[in-house]
């Protein structure tokens, strides 16, 4: 499959900078540098009544996190929403994850890699991710 620097969906867009990678896998987008040692995975709904609320975030996110681990306020191009991280102590897996909305579209981001290894390319997938936007609404 062709890798491309830009994708688009019906929701959501976003430009990846080379040596990163995007690629559609099953359900969701996965965004990986070639000689990297993580990935960023991305899917998207669509709120079917009004706009996704902080509080819709937040219940989000709550399901899918270890007790104690701290949400923080963030955002990246043109959402906003909430982040955590934590190690998956049973897996050795080092986890960031982002609870994201912009009008009715909610993205659920995550970035995983060995433990340890975070340090080496947390802040590029952080740079990438600010290049998220909502889907142009060009015909």
């Amino acid at each position: 499959m062709e890798m491309r620097p830009f994708y688009q969906s019906s929701l959501w867009q976003m430009t990846v900078l080379p040596p990163w990678q995007l690629q559609q896998v099953d359900q969701c987008v996965e965004i990986t540098e070639p000689d990297g040692i993580g990935a960023i995975h991305i899917s998207a709904a669509r709120k079917h009544n009004g706009s996704v609320s902080e509080s819709d975030l937040q219940d989000s996110a709550g399901q899918d996190l270890p007790d104690e681990t701290e949400l923080i306020p963030v955002s990246l191009g043109g959402f906003t929403g909430f982040s955590a991280s934590y190690i998956d102590e049973h897996t050795d897996t080092f986890w960031k994850k982002w609870w994201l909305g912009s009008g009715p579209v909610m993205l659920y981001v995550t970035y995983s890699c060995d433990r340890g290894d975070e340090e080496f390319e947390l802040a590029q997938a952080e740079e990438i991710l600010n290049q998220l936007q909502p889907a142009s609404r060009a015909p």
